[in-house]
């Protein structure tokens, strides 16, 4: 794979945001987690494995790993050691499941912190939500606004819509009306397609849309 400069900045975002939003994660965690062991608490970062995810989930993987390592090298949380374990997953509920339920049965665990990608963030607030589980799921990269959000997740990125809708907005103050939209594959096509159709007409936007599957030099 290819890593673009962009890569690092979203590395750079998840430490520093991993950083900001743990205080009062934490706060919520410890006191519905009593239990955990004194010696040291346990962090879980579910990271989805699969082609179309890998990129973003190896991002948030090292970004998160650095975070812990600086919380770790000034002290820890409170003076406890925090012990960052990842589980990875193939983008299925039923993988999602089984990894949740890892998390839910060590004592230890008290947040999931840095979920990614999208499909799997999604999945990991939904069956939180269901089982009424007891835990923090901080910093997801939760990119899905329309997603049901209760007191146990605490998402701080920018939803895709609102990232869509700012840049078709800089489109537009620059005088441009008629735009090509270009799909890498099918799932990415399902997954954005009715938000950029529903932002670009609002805007007065004309769209023709590009499915590249996977190859954009298809598209000549």
């Amino acid at each position: 794979m290819t890593t673009h400069p962009g890569n690092f900045s979203r590395r750079r975002l998840l430490q520093a945001a991993t950083v900001a939003a743990l205080a009062p994660a934490f706060v919520h965690a410890q006191s519905v987690k009593s239990g955990a062991a004194a010696a040291g608490i346990v962090v879980a970062q579910l990271v989805d494995s699969s082609p179309g995810q890998l990129d973003v989930s190896r991002d948030f993987l090292i970004g998160s790993r650095a975070a812990w390592q600086d919380i770790n090298a000034k002290g820890g949380v409170k003076g406890r050691p925090v012990f960052h374990r990842t589980l990875e997953v193939d983008g299925t509920a039923a993988s999602v499941a089984a990894a949740l339920q890892t998390v839910l049965d060590n004592p230890s665990c008290v947040v999931l912190s840095g979920t990614a990608g999208d499909p799997v963030a999604t999945l990991v607030a939904e069956q939180l939500r269901q089982l009424n589980a007891s835990i923090a799921h901080v910093a997801p990269w939760l990119q899905n606004s329309s997603v049901e959000v209760d007191e146990r997740t605490f998402p701080i990125f920018a939803a895709r819509q609102e990232q869509i809708g700012h840049a078709l907005k800089s489109l537009t103050v620059m005088g441009i009306q008629d735009l090509g939209v270009v799909y890498a594959s099918p799932q990415e096509a399902q997954l954005y397609q009715k938000d950029i159709v529903r932002i670009a007409q609002s805007m007065g936007l004309k769209l023709q849309t590009f499915r590249a599957n996977g190859d954009v030099d298809r598209l000549g």
